[in-house]
């Protein structure tokens, strides 16, 4: 069911579509995602395909539970479990792509469900930087455009 999320969660920071489809195959939380041909599913979004969106966690082939820092256990998905796909906009954290220059106001495409800024064949950008990536972890403040 989708919903909306106004407060500040996993790297999100306004108002943005949330809907929850089954992963076909393993990703990092915050790539971008395509429909697969199988209804219902998404997978990481190529250089050739439509973007659809961005995965809300990150997944492996056996899910791996972890305590955070404040006790409670999380737990990463795995192939074929139902994952959040956040879309339709929205101010996000995401990790650049390393050795890539990214400066503010870049357009980034999807490659392998990587962010990059080379224009990729689809030709759709899907997100904006807001921020150069942080020195110390890597992420960037981008407003997604899909």
């Amino acid at each position: 069911m989708p919903y909306t999320n106004q407060n500040y969660t996993a790297g999100v920071y306004e108002d943005i579509i949330y809907i929850e489809l089954k992963a076909n195959e393993t990703m990092a939380i915050m790539d971008v995602v395509t429909l697969s041909s199988t209804a219902g599913e998404v997978e990481k979004c190529l250089a050739t395909e439509r973007p659809f969106g961005f995965s809300a966690q990150t997944v492996t082939t056996d899910g791996i539970d972890q305590i955070a820092l404040n006790g409670l256990i999380t737990r990463t998905a795995k192939v074929d479990d139902v994952i959040g796909v956040y879309l339709n906009g929205g101010i996000l954290k995401a990790s650049g792509n390393a050795g890539e220059s990214i400066s503010i106001g870049d357009l980034l495409y999807a490659s392998g469900g990587k962010l990059i800024t080379t224009a990729t064949a689809n030709g759709t950008a899907v997100a904006e930087t807001i921020t150069t990536p942080d020195a110390t972890t890597g992420l960037i403040t981008i407003k997604a455009l899909i």
